[in-house]
């Protein structure tokens, strides 16, 4: 989202750079390929919304008064930190982690004492900004391997118990790591592990099947 300098990168140039890419994949000729591009080019017009909203929040950062180049570092710092919480090896994770630690040392370099309390704040509002891409690759990384399985021949009912999974299953890694998402969006805590809830779940459908049945 940011440049190496701090920078929100501008969305046209991004669109750009993407379109550049999907027409150099045309050319390759291939079938395939050129369907896939297909949907991607089909999805471009809401796939890099969240620039605008990213430049609201910087907007609003910049109202209260923070010093502008320390914004900037604490902007890289807080990529770099999106950068090692998706990390899958060590070393790449060492290296986002150096990262942003050097860009909060040139933040306090600016903000002295206050940099712990502006670099929390700033983090806050920049994780309110939700990346289509992110968004989209979490949910497909979930479904793609029953898909799998099923040879895509996927029915509602297996959707279902997915998205079941989904909503109550504990983060093993990363910031939410132990919170599943329907505490999140509920902020009630979930005492049991999603098959009780789900096995629960299927008691009770039965239960009320029973009764209607008699």
């Amino acid at each position: 989202m940011f440049d190496d300098n701090g920078n929100l990168r501008n969305r046209k140039d991004a669109e750009q750079n993407i379109k550049a890419a999907l027409s150099l994949l045309k050319q390759l000729g291939h079938t395939k390929i050129a369907q896939a591009v297909k949907k991607v080019e089909n999805t471009m017009g809401g796939l890099l919304h969240y620039f605008d909203t990213a430049q609201t929040v910087l907007e609003q950062l910049s109202q209260i008064g923070i010093d502008p180049d320390a914004l900037k570092a604490i902007c890289l710092a807080w990529q770099w930190q999106k950068g090692w919480i998706k990390a899958k090896k060590a070393a790449a994770r060492q290296h986002c982690k150096d990262n942003e630690q050097f860009c909060l040392q040139l933040a306090q370099g600016y903000l002295e004492q206050d940099c712990d309390i502006v670099k929390e704040q700033v983090y806050e509002q920049l994780d309110q900004i939700v990346q289509s891409s992110a968004l989209v690759e979490c949910i497909n990384s979930i479904i793609r391997p029953y898909l799998n399985g099923s040879k895509n021949q996927v029915t509602q009912e297996a959707l279902n118990l997915i998205m079941f999974y989904h909503n109550h299953r504990r983060y093993i890694a990363g910031k939410r790591k132990g919170k599943t998402p329907m505490e999140m969006l509920t902020g009630k805590k979930q005492t049991k592990d999603w098959m009780e809830l789900l096995f629960e779940l299927i008691r009770e459908k039965e239960q009320l099947a029973s009764e209607s049945a008699s």
